[in-house]
């Protein structure tokens, strides 16, 4: 998953919300995307879905 921008409150929401945050990049080959991810820093998350609860 990615949201652009650094908004701590998101990233918090999606680190409460169980996914890692993997940091921040600049994205390649936009032009084909929606032009707010046009040299955008984006955040990226990942979430473990196959992960047991404890």
């Amino acid at each position: 998953m990615d949201t652009c921008g650094k908004n701590d409150k998101l990233i918090n929401h999606y680190k409460s919300c169980g996914f890692d945050f993997l940091g921040m990049k600049k994205l390649n080959n936009t032009s084909d995307l929606p032009s707010h991810y046009h040299n955008a820093d984006v955040c990226f998350f990942e979430i473990n879905l196959n992960k047991t609860k404890e």
